[in-house]
């Protein structure tokens, strides 16, 4: 990409009302803030209110652990914050994190996970305590683009990385169930004036970058520093302290590698200036007056370049007062054998993991709706029964916008009505295959019963659940209906099913050409099935069968209206028959025949249609209704 800030600290103080900090002992609990924390507060009861202990960190809504996070704080003491981790299993039964603490969260860019890395350790700008529960990002959230010769103070350079966080929190880029309950905490930072006084600068952060001896622990204890310049280690620890996680793993400035591998290799937003930002002026690049970072549309994985970017200052040990001016870096090449965790920045891909931490403030999302289902932040921590209820309540609404506002308020859909990332629901079969299953779309399929529309509508993706033949012998003659596949999929397929989902489905209509080679749209005659595969039209929509221009149905312009026939398009799409763990296909099955081709039927690699004999083991994707 061309142009961007060369990502160098000066001062992490961008707006703010700056004040200098010493080092702070490890977990110190302040008497004045616990006091004023007991004060026109609600009880730990109060605040737990509701929220029921769940076998795993990520069964809980993000309503549900800020009001854990809250209960921490009012507790008091870091002692009696353990306990209530230890009671809500957000931690061993010793109160240790291991990095399996973990929870999904649906980005506008995709999916990604965040972990537990503290308890009770950073303190809150309003002065109420400690924060009770501290988050970190798995992957890297933003990819900073610089230039390493426009800033002489290297002023520029911080306020990028402080301007993406920034924009991160106050943007759309965050779900807003976690964006509105981000707590304010006090950072604090080594800046280019306070860091020869072995002192940092505090400012307020709803997201902010690790530093560090928040990583590697206390600074006094890295080799090789030149001991008459003390201020160097002092500045680093005033930058916080070690948090749990990296220290229940045994990270040191001593031992840098092993303990703490999952380097991120991932980041889903690139921000910077553009080209268009910057002017030639005397031979050298200027930025533009008015000129304003932007987050780009850059998600990508790189295995063998990303590196993590602290927002400590990197120093040599050696010879401290000749180095002070990079940014500190934690190499996280997978194929590097050096995994230096403190080191100065190149040229290399740099990545924020940020961190954060939540408040409830007058949160009541914890609350069951009428119908006893308490709305969860993703559709896979649902059950198969609740969301029968929920299918049914999208199914008796009036119109689509009374749909969408219902799939909307059970977190079904994204703020603006769209499936997303995590609208899907994970299927262990009973032979120990895991997938996941999809939701494909509302009051979409006709009830077989008459009844209406089944509300909501299903498809695995990502892992086949299996992979068949659609007919031994090879034919297409009476399609769909006649074929060996529907039979499996319906009399043995079904038993792998869990049984909460099995008894929860709904048996549907599907229209498809069941005659075999044929231009006569009154082929296309209708089924009951209780599990089917999609059609051509159902993945591609019929705007998508006109221009399809690579793939089979391009070379069948007297078959189309029989394609066209076989349903309506899916909100969702199939991407890809993905190799899962018994699939490696290349293809997946439509249940659509080949209408010129005997012994054939349609089927999808991904990004066009084409056509596969009958008789090949080809990977299977099932849709299902409930």
């Amino acid at each position: 990409m061309v142009g961007a800030l060369a990502l160098s600290i000066s001062s992490l103080v961008v707006g703010s009302v700056a004040t200098i900090v010493a080092p702070t002992p490890a977990y110190a609990a302040s008497k004045k803030s616990s006091e004023k924390s007991k004060k026109g507060k609600k009880s730990k009861k109060d605040l737990l209110k509701g929220v029921k202990v769940k076998k795993k960190v990520d069964k809980y809504t993000w309503a549900e652990l800020a009001k854990i996070s809250d209960a921490m704080t009012e507790s008091g003491s870091r002692k009696a914050a353990l306990k209530i981790a230890k009671k809500y299993k957000l931690c061993d039964k010793k109160g240790k994190l291991d990095g399996s603490q973990t929870k999904r969260m649906t980005l506008s860019k995709g999916e990604t996970s965040v972990r537990i890395v503290g308890f009770y350790h950073d303190d809150l700008s309003d002065g109420s305590g400690k924060a009770g529960i501290t988050w970190q990002f798995v992957d890297g959230m933003c990819n900073l683009y610089y230039y390493a010769s426009l800033s002489s103070d290297l002023s520029g350079n911080i306020q990028l990385m402080d301007g993406a966080l920034q924009d991160l929190a106050s943007g759309s880029y965050l779900p807003s169930d976690v964006a509105g309950r981000l707590a304010t905490v006090s950072v604090k930072t080594a800046s280019m004036d306070s860091i020869r006084s072995g002192e940092a600068v505090s400012s307020d952060k709803k997201l902010w970058a690790p530093s560090a001896v928040e990583v590697l622990g206390d600074a006094e204890d890295m080799s090789g520093v030149n001991r008459d310049s003390e201020w160097m280690a002092n500045a680093l620890n005033a930058e916080g302290t070690q948090y749990d996680l990296f220290k229940d793993q045994g990270l040191s400035w001593a031992d840098q590698k092993g303990a703490f591998s999952d380097f991120p290799t991932t980041w889903f937003y690139g921000y910077g200036y553009s080209g268009d930002d910057y002017e030639q002026t005397g031979g050298s690049l200027k930025l533009r007056d008015g000129a304003r970072p932007q987050f780009f549309d850059d998600q990508y994985s790189d295995d063998t370049a990303c590196i993590t970017a602290y927002r400590s200052l990197y120093v040599n040990p050696e010879d401290p007062d000749a180095t002070v001016g990079n940014i500190a870096v934690a190499i996280g090449m997978k194929g590097d054998s050096f995994c230096g965790r403190y080191t100065a920045t190149g040229n290399d891909t740099k990545v924020i993991q940020p961190l954060f931490c939540l408040t409830a403030v007058n949160d009541d999302s914890t609350a069951e709706e009428s119908n006893g289902i308490s709305i969860q932040d993703s559709v896979d921590n649902y059950s198969w029964k609740d969301l029968k209820v929920i299918a049914d309540e999208i199914a008796a609404a009036k119109d689509e916008e009374s749909a969408t506002g219902i799939a909307k308020k059970y977190h079904l859909v994204d703020e603006e009505g769209h499936l997303n990332a995590s609208s899907y629901k994970t299927v262990k079969l009973k032979s120990g295959v895991e997938s996941k299953a999809y939701i494909a779309a509302f009051n979409h399929d006709d009830r077989a019963d008459g009844k209406g529309k089944a509300g909501i509508t299903f498809m695995f993706d990502e892992v086949a659940p299996l992979k068949a033949a659609m007919n031994k012998d090879g034919a297409n003659s009476g399609g769909w209906k006649d074929s060996d596949l529907r039979k499996t999929l319906n009399k043995q397929f079904i038993k792998e099913l869990p049984s909460d989902l099995k008894k929860n489905l709904v048996k549907v209509k599907k229209l498809t050409n069941n005659t075999g080679v044929t231009t006569d749209v009154s082929s296309v005659t209708e089924t009951e099935d209780t599990l089917w595969l999609p059609s051509a039209v159902e993945l591609f929509g019929k705007p998508g069968i006109e221009s399809e221009s690579e793939g089979l149905i391009s070379w069948q312009p007297d078959q189309v209206a029989v394609y066209e026939k076989e349903g309506d398009w899916y909100q969702y799409q199939i991407t890809w028959p993905s190799e899962g763990a018994n699939a490696n296909a290349a293809a997946m099955w439509t249940r659509s025949c080949d209408a010129a081709h005997s012994g054939a039927f349609i089927t999808y690699d991904g990004s066009a249609l084409d056509s596969g004999n009958g008789n090949a083991t080809t990977a299977v994707f099932p849709g299902f209704c409930l």
